[in-house]
């Protein structure tokens, strides 16, 4: 995790400029899947919590304007699933309620359509 630990700082910046700057749906599912990546350790999770990355992309996840961008949301449900690999982040997941309900619903769908692809 000490490695992992080094995007942490580039990730809070990013996701401070989420609405503004940042636009390429590539750069967006790349954020979500390196926010992942990093989060599959208790350590960096709790590092993106505290920081309240996770929070902000999950706010950007509930909003409209990610609506039908699937690379969006499949770099989304690639971080959930990294999340989801210990038990802190388990517990996040079935606390946050700053999630969509159809969020669940898209993440699936992408996620059939992408190993349908494979």
């Amino acid at each position: 995790m000490a490695e992992l630990s080094v995007y942490i700082p580039w990730l809070c910046l990013v996701t401070k400029h989420w609405s503004g700057r940042l636009k390429s749906s590539a750069v967006r599912c790349f954020v979500m899947q390196l926010a992942g990546l990093v989060a599959t350790s208790p350590t960096g999770f709790f590092a993106l919590y505290e920081s309240e990355i996770l929070k902000s992309l999950c706010s950007f996840v509930s909003t409209d304007d990610c609506k039908g961008d699937f690379s969006v949301l499949h770099g989304y449900a690639k971080m959930m699933m990294d999340i989801s690999t210990h038990q802190s982040g388990i517990h996040w997941i079935i606390e946050a309620g700053n999630v969509r309900q159809d969020s669940w619903a898209n993440m699936y769908f992408v996620e059939f359509i992408s190993k349908k692809q494979a």
